[in-house]
């Protein structure tokens, strides 16, 4: 998280100061690759943030064009003194056809040479690829340059290892066991460092210990809950346990179709519907949401729930 993107500010130096600040704008990249949808997504969240209908409605306009999208992307970043606008998913762009994609850097370009405010390219090494294709366009829009975070190496790596640890400690369980290297090990195995990966095998873990009645968490039981909820993941963590780059490019490909097919499994979409509201209750809590989006579950319910959905796995022996 960020932290929150809005200031509401009501003084400065003892005189009133009654501005709305936002201190970032971040949204990703639409499927559809349009640069109108794009733009029309900052609008929207804008109003989101602000809690007020005051945006959306420019983007709504069929007759805009790209020139018309800037100025009012340049209205909202000088109206509320937004310091950077952020763009994630930006390997979306493939998805796109040669146009959409040609519009798309043009609009980027645009905003960067126009709105004279950091933007800030987020996404995977395919998104990396696309920019490096047209060195002189990527110089002008990331003149930042190219920050790659690669995954870790090997369980042994400081990071994940802290990461694992402070994971381990966060457990629903009556009989935890203690945290220990073959455990950070196995973890790193059936994640291979992905922390999506690696937070979503814990918590299924957690929830196959509960519902069995085992209340333990083993190193059996995790790679059981992989062995049988996270088979459309197998591709992916063979593909990266390889370490061969020409396969390791595939992993784009699969994770998003893989990540559909995981929220068929019982236990697994009620972990994705648990963090989806808890991410929701966080962002109103930063006053990015004025309110839900769906109906407030609580957490424990739910849990409470899956018990009755989820008896597929085989008795664990301790």
């Amino acid at each position: 998280m960020l932290g929150k993107p809005v200031i509401q500010h009501s003084n400065y130096k003892n005189q009133p100061f009654p501005e709305t600040q936002i201190l970032y704008l971040m949204r990703n990249v639409p499927d559809q690759c349009s640069a109108k949808a794009f733009c029309k997504s900052y609008g929207d969240y804008t109003d989101a943030l602000l809690g007020k209908p005051l945006y959306a409605k420019f983007f709504a306009d069929k007759s805009m064009t790209r020139t018309h999208y800037v100025a009012q992307l340049r209205r909202i970043v000088v109206t509320h003194h937004v310091g950077a606008l952020i763009l994630d998913c930006v390997e979306n762009l493939l998805l796109g056809t040669p146009k959409e994609v040609s519009e798309f850097i043009a609009l980027l370009i645009n905003i960067r040479d126009e709105l004279r405010v950091p933007v800030i390219l987020v996404g995977t090494h395919k998104a990396a690829n696309i920019l490096k294709s047209d060195l002189s366009t990527a110089r002008r829009i990331v003149e930042g340059g190219y920050h790659e975070l690669t995954r870790p190496a090997s369980p042994q790596d400081p990071d994940f290892a802290a990461f694992s640890e402070i994971l381990w400690g966060y457990q629903w369980v009556q009989r935890p066991i203690e945290y220990d290297d073959k455990i950070r090990d196995v973890l790193y195995d059936y994640s291979q460092g992905v922390t999506g990966i690696l937070i979503a095998l814990f918590i299924a873990s957690q929830i196959e210990a509960i519902d069995t009645g085992i209340e333990t968490v083993s190193i059996d039981l995790i790679k059981q809950v992989y062995n049988v909820r996270f088979k459309p993941l197998h591709r992916i963590i063979n593909a990266l346990r390889s370490n061969n780059k020409k396969i390791i490019q595939q992993y784009d490909d699969l994770y998003p179709k893989a990540f559909e097919q995981l929220k068929a499994d019982a236990i697994l979409s009620r972990i994705e519907e648990i963090k989806a509201q808890q991410a929701a209750e966080q962002e109103r809590s930063l006053g990015i949401l004025s309110k839900p989006k769906t109906p407030k579950k609580d957490a424990e319910t739910l849990l409470d729930s899956i018990s009755e959905e989820s008896k597929s796995l085989p008795e664990v022996l301790l």
